[in-house]
């Protein structure tokens, strides 16, 4: 195979292993003991071993340190509480923060660029400014 062929696959694997993560998180802002989603995410054999693990890895990690997510969210997200932003958005932040914050594997740019893009397939049209705002805060005092 080709790299340049490898390398897409790479991506659009760490792109729907993100999709997945996002929905773990975002049911994590409802139902904070339910594992049926991940197992069933983990039992799909379109996600690869690699993208599993990273999944899980982070998926364990937002969950662990979801308080303090969220108390770090606060200091950035100044107009509302955390509580009233729209869930979607949370998740997507919640994800962000930790990884620009915790995580520090991934390049600011790249999780900022991706968690803009989930906004905008999951989220409302106004959300992806909104997201892109907030994390460019975090990014700010993270560097």
């Amino acid at each position: 195979m080709e790299p340049g062929v490898c390398f897409c696959e790479e991506i659009m694997g760490r792109i729907t292993a993100r999709e997945k993560l996002f929905q773990l998180v975002f049911e994590q802002c409802f139902h904070d003991e339910s594992d049926f989603l991940y197992d069933e995410i983990m039992s799909d054999e379109n996600i690869d071993e690699e993208n599993k693990n990273w999944l899980s890895d982070m998926y364990g990690e937002i969950v662990d340190k979801k308080t303090i997510i969220l108390d770090d969210l606060a200091k950035y997200i100044k107009v509302y509480k955390v509580e009233d932003v729209y869930k979607v958005d949370l998740a997507i932040l919640m994800m962000a923060l930790y990884e620009i914050k915790y995580y520090k594997l991934t390049p600011a740019k790249i999780v900022a660029n991706e968690s803009v893009e989930l906004a905008k397939k999951f989220s409302t049209p106004k959300s992806a400014k909104f997201v892109n705002g907030v994390i460019a805060n975090i990014i700010k005092d993270n560097e």
